[in-house]
């Protein structure tokens, strides 16, 4: 199946994405996610994520294109200087697909702490409101960075991650912030 081009980009059609010394330019893919519009979440289809299976894993990104919802949240306390985009959430799948991953971010159940991160997240925020989390969330924009997998998938596995942390600290992304693991505060 062919990446739908207002979605995605090809880590390997990326020549700037690694340096050489094998450094993340998380500037170079940022400039490679500014050519792609994305889709609005309400908007996404299934079949949107169908890639072939040498290129179903990588890194997601959603949008909060007007940051609207921090806005509301936190009134005027919340920092709009966004120097590197408006992203709420950089993401990752080395082993499921993308087409299991993204839709598990959206997931209504709350007891199993992989799915529906994006929605919990945000109902963290917003004082537990996780139906009104389900409409915020709707309304981001997601773009994907896809890896081909070659003969070393754990190669390819360590460069999704290296790419997602990269991007977090890049973007910083308010919806990253919450969790604090490897985010940089």
């Amino acid at each position: 199946m062919i990446p739908n081009e207002h979605l995605t980009i090809c880590i390997d059609n990326l020549p700037n994405a690694f340096d050489e010394q094998g450094m993340v330019n998380a500037e170079a893919i940022h400039h490679a996610l500014e050519t792609i519009q994305g889709i609005p979440v309400n908007e996404l289809k299934i079949t949107d994520l169908f890639f072939s299976a040498d290129s179903c894993t990588g890194v997601y990104l959603f949008y909060d294109k007007d940051l609207c919802y921090m806005h509301s949240i936190f009134d005027k306390s919340f920092n709009t200087d966004k120097p590197n985009g408006d992203v709420a959430y950089v993401g990752k799948t080395s082993g499921r697909s993308l087409t299991e991953r993204i839709p598990s971010h959206f997931a209504p159940r709350q007891k199993e702490d992989y799915l529906n991160t994006i929605v919990k997240r945000i109902a963290e925020l917003n004082k537990g409101k996780l139906k009104d989390s389900f409409a915020v969330s709707s309304n981001f924009i997601l773009k994907i960075i896809l890896f081909t997998v070659h003969d070393n998938a754990e190669e390819v596995k360590e460069r999704i991650y290296m790419v997602e942390d990269a991007l977090i600290d890049y973007y910083k992304p308010y919806l990253n912030k919450i969790r604090g693991l490897r985010t940089k505060l």
